[in-house]
Parts: C-alpha cells; sequence; structure tokens
C-alpha cells in the first residue's frame, strides 16, 4: 500500500459530509512527515560537517553547524560528544568536560568518551598519565590521527619536550601533506622560539593549503610584521578587522604595524580600542608615548611613561623613551639619569652576548640559560627574558627557577592561563624534591 493511499485509510469515515475533515487530517499527517523528514536531513547534513570542520580545524564553521544541529533537534550523545571535541580545540576546558558528561548520561560508548578525555588530558600537558594511550591511538588508527597528533604535539610543547614535538610534527605533515593544520601548528612553534621568518614561510603555506582560516591569516600578518614587511601584513589586517574587532593580539599587532609604517594617525585610534579594554597594557602604552613623543606632544608622553616606571624603574624602553622626552624638554640632568640607566643596561647586555656565546659553545648548560633569560627580564627586555627562559625548560624542564621566573612573568603580562602551566610545574617538581 503506498504512503498516500495508507493516509487516506486512517483518516476515513463512514459518512460523506465529513470529506473535508479527511483532506484536512491527510495534509496535517503530511506535514508532519514532511517536517520529520526535514529535520533528519538537517541533523545529518550537521553532523557531517560539524565532523569535517573540526577535523579541518574551521572552528568557526564547526560552531555553526554545531548550533543548527542543536536548534532541530534534541539532545543526544554523538551531538555532546562533538561539542566537547569543538570546545576542547577552542581551549574551553571546563565546558568541554560539562559536556562529556553529558554525553556520558546521553549513552555515548565509553571507547569515545576515554578517547576524547586522554586528548583533553594530552593537550592540558599531562602527558604521563596518557602517553601511553597516545601512541596507542596513533597504532589503532581508529579515530581521527590529525586530532591525536595535535594533542600530542601541544602536550610535549607544554613538558618543553621541543625535539619530540618536531618529531610527531614532522609525521604528520608528510601524512597529510594537503592539511593546513600541521604547517600553522609548526608555524605557532617556530614562533614561540622565536624564528618569526620560518614562521611566516609555515603560515603563507598553511594560509595556501586553506584560504578560509582566518586564525591563519592573523598569525601570518603579525608574522610579517615581526619582519618589517608592514605593507603586506596590514593587507592581512584589513581583511580580517571585522572578525577580529576586539581582540587585544590583534589589535597590539595592528597598531605596531601603522605605527611602524609611519602612520600614526591610524595607529592611534587602534591603540585607543586597546587601551579601553586594558588600560595597563605595557606595549599599548609605549606606543602611545611614541606617537605623543613624535608629534612633540611631550607633556602627554610623559604621563604615560612616569605611570609605567611607577611600577618599575627597570624597564628598558620606558627609560629610554623618557630621557629622550626630557631631554627635549631642556631637562639635562634628570634626562641623563635615564641615559645612564640605558648605557648600564647596554654594558649589561654586553655580558649577557658573551653568554649566548657560551651557550652556543655548550647548548645544554640550563644554568647559563638561565642567567641570560634573568639578566634580560632584570634589564627590561621582558620578551626575549622570556624566550630564553623558555629555552632552559627544552634542556632542563624541571628547572624551578626558570618556572618560577616565568609564572612570574605571566603574571605580571596578564596571561593567567600560561602563568598557571608554571604554577602547576612549580608543585610537581617542589612536591617530587619532599
Amino acid at each position: 500500500m503506498s504512503t498516500l493511499a495508507a493516509i487516506d485509510s486512517m483518516t476515513q469515515t463512514p459518512s460523506g459530509p465529513q470529506r473535508p475533515r479527511r483532506r484536512t487530517a491527510r495534509w496535517v499527517v503530511i506535514c508532519l512527515l514532511i517536517a520529520l523528514l526535514t529535520q533528519q536531513v538537517v541533523m545529518s547534513l550537521a553532523a557531517r560537517q560539524s565532523a569535517s570542520n573540526i577535523e579541518l580545524h574551521r572552528l568557526d564553521q564547526a560552531a555553526f553547524w554545531l548550533n543548527l544541529w542543536e536548534i532541530s533537534s534534541w539532545r543526544s550523545a554523538e551531538l555532546c560528544l562533538h561539542k566537547a571535541r569543538l570546545q576542547r580545540l577552542q581551549g574551553q576546558s571546563d565546558a568541554a568536560r560539562s559536556k562529556l558528561e553529558l554525553a556520558k548520561k546521553y549513552g555515548a560508548a565509553e571507547a569515545d568518551l576515554r578517547t576524547e578525555e586522554i586528548l583533553m588530558l594530552a593537550q592540558g600537558g599531562q602527558l604521563s598519565r596518557v602517553e601511553q594511550h597516545l601512541k596507542s591511538l596513533l597504532i589503532e588508527q581508529r579515530v581521527g590521527l590529525q586530532s591525536v597528533c595535535e594533542a600530542y604535539i601541544n602536550g610535549f610543547l607544554l613538558n618543553y619536550r621541543f625535539g619530540d614535538a618536531a618529531g610527531l610534527l614532522d609525521v604528520w605533515e608528510k601524512d597529510f601533506p594537503e592539511a593546513a593544520q600541521p604547517k600553522f601548528v609548526r608555524g605557532l612553534i617556530e614562533e614561540q622560539l622565536g624564528n618569526s621568518a620560518i614562521a611566516m614561510e609555515s603560515f603563507q603555506a598553511a594560509l595556501k593549503l586553506d584560504p578560509t582560516r582566518h586564525d591563519i591569516r592573523l598569525r601570518l600578518a603579525i608574522a610579517l610584521t615581526r619582519q618589517h614587511n608592514y605593507k603586506q601584513a596590514v593587507e592581512y589586517f584589513k581583511e580580517i578587522e571585522s572578525r577580529y574587532a576586539v581582540s587585544e593580539e590583534y589589535l597590539l599587532h595592528y597598531a605596531t604595524c601603522l605605527s611602524e609604517m609611519g602612520d600614526q594617525k591610524a595607529a592611534l585610534p587602534v591603540l585607543d580600542r586597546l587601551l579601553a579594554q586594558h588600560p595597563q597594557h605595557r606595549e599599548a602604552n609605549l606606543l602611545k608615548a611614541r606617537y605623543h613623543f613624535a608629534n612633540r606632544e611631550y607633556s602627554e608622553a610623559k604621563a604615560l611613561l612616569e605611570k609605567r616606571l611607577r611600577q618599575t624603574e627597570r624597564d628598558y624602553d620606558y627609560r629610554y623613551l623618557m630621557g629622550l622626552v626630557l631631554r627635549a624638554e631642556g631637562h639635562t640632568a634628570e634626562a641623563a639619569e635615564h641615559m645612564a640607566f640605558v648605557e648600564k643596561a647596554d654594558a649589561a647586555m654586553a655580558k649577557v652576548r658573551l653568554a649566548m656565546d657560551q651557550t652556543r659553545d655548550k647548548p645544554r648548560r640550563a644554568d647559563t640559560r638561565f642567567e641570560i633569560g634573568s639578566q634580560l627580564l632584570e634589564l627590561g627586555f621582558r620578551n626575549d627574558g622570556a624566550s630564553w627562559l623558555r629555552s632552559v625548560l627544552e634542556v632542563d624542564p624541571a628547572h624551578l627557577g626558570s618556572h618560577q621566573a616565568l609564572e612570574k612573568y605571566y603574571r605580571e603580562e596578564g596571561l593567567d592561563s600560561l602563568a598557571q602551566r608554571h604554577q602547576l610545574a612549580i608543585q610537581r617538581i617542589e612536591a617530587q624534591s619532599l
């Protein structure tokens, strides 16, 4: 019997005058069937698209399809697992764990839940608990290999095992030559190590493979700025302006790029947007002070510089600019005091460079690297100092002094999540020494 015939038989009544009612009932049933069929199609499409976009690391698109899936249906174990994976990749570990609990409640397979828990622990740097399981996942190949590689590499990086991270990354790139994410991850690693030229090349290769990824565009624009390729960088910044309009990182580097191009008037409103959100931002206030100095607005520049120097007298860039401002105002004695600090810092930097030469001869000496990093931080070269302290942990992951210095550095920079990682490392090291 056909579907329509079945519907007719369901809606038939003995009396002739009831025909309009039968017709109405028939159309109600048809509409319900169409709605149910549409719902199933949308759910199936959303499930496929969200899984595909998560695998390709197109997180914005994945979020769109997951929201559509959630709107078009009731909650399910599969939906909760997909949302947990997305939130893990977005760094929202607490939300991801909550979604895993819901997935378990709705009957998700134990193996799927365990796999996601392993990846979450790995991504959080807890390799000692899951490393053997990660190796099994790579061998068994029963889940997305790219997800396993990425979580494993992130765990290596958090444990300062850069050599292991590089080895697995080589395998990932070789096995997935058309994937953008391994090249993007390589760029992030090189950026963290201060190799901006290699990072730029990696981001360019990643963007070529996936031109839809605006997160890659942002990192490429930042790398181009660091390579002084301002004209090309500003084009990428403009392309993604609406998407990152309130991003601290975007605003800082876009303003830096515009300033270095000499377009101070365009840089100023970008800086003001950043300072409206983060009034104490060191780099933003320094850029704005330089703007005022360039425009001979010495009192405005001095107010910004004094505010920072009240917090810390040991900031090379601020002391140097303050010396220039005071000299321009004719306060030569006060300017000389700041320039004396700069000269002392330059002399200390000569000793640091000597230590750097020694490090090249004996690269595994953690204490020499720690001395360089500590000196640079003391002199106000904060980014360079932090980079050297991170390199200590590549040689000696349990170097307590470096963890303590980096924990303090990240707290002062407002990067609490990074500070927390070092705080946890300090706790582990101190517990092991008892």
